[in-house]
């Protein structure tokens, strides 16, 4: 019987996938692959424009929200990602990160809904979030 104690005490390196808990979010981020290398916001005019430049082609879809009213826009798969700053302006409140089922989103918070908006490839790795 103390055989199995023993037995139930060498399940202790428990620890060991503890210690590995952490290590399932880089193979995640690795995963995935990609990364959002820049990502700013910029203004012309009266709108604003969250560019977005990934290390590799970029599928997304988007969808305008009101109460609150925000955009949000789905990056295909798992992306990492830094929210721009932010500066003082009149159509962007702020903008927030996460990961929305296996995608990874983007959500512009808007001081207002948009009179107009439009989500545009740039380039192959680089769009654009346009916002009035």
């Amino acid at each position: 019987p103390a055989a199995k104690p023993q037995a139930a005490a060498s399940a202790a390196p428990a620890a060991k996938p503890q210690a590995a808990a952490p290590a399932p979010a880089s193979p995640q981020a690795a995963k995935g692959g990609h990364a959002i290398t820049s990502a700013t916001i910029k203004f012309s005019g009266s709108t604003a424009i969250l560019h977005l430049q990934g290390d590799a082609p970029i599928q997304y879809k988007y969808i305008v929200l009101p109460n609150p009213d925000r955009l949000a826009l789905d990056l295909v798969g798992a992306w990492s990602v830094s929210a721009p700053a932010v500066p003082s302006n009149r159509i962007i409140e702020k903008v927030r990160v996460g990961r929305y089922g296996q995608n990874t989103r983007i959500v512009l918070d808007l001081k207002a809904a948009p009179a107009k908006h439009e989500v545009v490839k740039s380039g192959e790795k680089t769009i654009e979030v346009r916002v009035q």
